[in-house]
Parts: C-alpha cells; sequence; structure tokens
C-alpha cells in the first residue's frame, strides 16, 4: 500500500519539499535524492529591491507614503502583499506595462520565502 501511496504523491514536487520537511521523510520515501533548497535573499536586500523599483518615480506622498509601508513591512509575506500597491503608483506614474514589467521581475527574488503556488506573474 506504501508503494501505492508513493506513486500517487510526489513531495517532490510541492511546497512541502522547499521547506524541508520532506528531509527527515528520505529514509521512508525510499529515496536517497537531497532535498529541494531555495537559496533566500537576505530580507533586507528584498526590501531594498522593492524600494529599487519606485527609484525614479517623482517624489510626492503617493511615493512617501509607499516608502513607509515598505520600511514598515517585518516580513517577506508583508512585502509580498504590498506588491498590489506598488504596482499601481508605477501604473500611475509610467504605464500599466512597464509597472507590470518591474514588478514581475521581483518573482524569482520571493522565491523561498512565499509559497510557490503565490509566485505568479502579472498579466
Amino acid at each position: 500500500m506504501f508503494q501505492l501511496f508513493k506513486q500517487f504523491i510526489s513531495f517532490r514536487n510541492c511546497g512541502v519539499a522547499q521547506m524541508g520537511v520532506v528531509s527527515g521523510l528520505n529514509p521512508l520515501l525510499g529515496t536517497d535524492a537531497p532535498p529541494v533548497s531555495v537559496v533566500k535573499l537576505p530580507f533586507a536586500l528584498l526590501r531594498n529591491k522593492m524600494l529599487d523599483l519606485l527609484s525614479d518615480c517623482q517624489k510626492n506622498t503617493t511615493k512617501d507614503r509607499m516608502f513607509f509601508k515598505l520600511h514598515s513591512a517585518e516580513s517577506a509575506r508583508e512585502l509580498w502583499q504590498l506588491r498590489g500597491d506598488v504596482y499601481s503608483l508605477l501604473a500611475t506614474e509610467f504605464t500599466q506595462t512597464e509597472a507590470t514589467r518591474r514588478v514581475n521581475g521581483l518573482l524569482p527574488s520571493f522565491e523561498g520565502w512565499v509559497p510557490e503556488w503565490q509566485l505568479k506573474p502579472i498579466r
């Protein structure tokens, strides 16, 4: 029955493996493959990448508020949730196409910080 379970569920392809949970199950699953690991950027660098997106926006109260929100974020999840606000500011300042390009450029930076299923580009 366990073999049947292994055939239908692939732990390697779900987010659980990236969190390191599967590494202790390798002997039970009969695999010697190393667990999947993602190199995470330091949190401060992640915040700076988001701030850099706004570096060429004109100075105004909206930009100042966004800088405050980004500096106040205490987790990568909070930064990820501010993506929409950053996109809105960039779309107002430039174009939707430019805002989409910039915000989607952040996706690789958030790998390992937010669940993989949330790492979807803006269309």
